[in-house]
């Protein structure tokens, strides 16, 4: 899982569970270390929350390249 991926789930799973989310985080990190340590249902939402963070980070274009700098421009001739 890459890091945007990871931190797209864990910013939804704070927006969802709000006061509770500490508790769905410790979830979360045992569901990664191994899905058939939680239950049916929290396998069920954390890979829902994986899914729609994977489409969501598809549908994010890169950023696009920082236009170069203006050249500068010819100093004066002295007098």
């Amino acid at each position: 899982m890459t890091p945007t991926l990871r931190n797209a789930v864990l910013d939804a799973l704070t927006d969802v569970f709000g006061d509770n989310a500490g508790f769905a985080l410790e979830l979360y990190a045992q569901f990664r270390a191994d899905p058939s340590s939680v239950a049916e249902s929290w396998r069920t939402t954390f890979e829902r929350f994986e899914a729609e963070a994977r489409v969501g980070a598809e549908a994010v274009p890169a950023p696009a390249a920082a236009a170069p700098a203006p050249a500068a421009a010819p100093a004066a001739p002295a007098a």
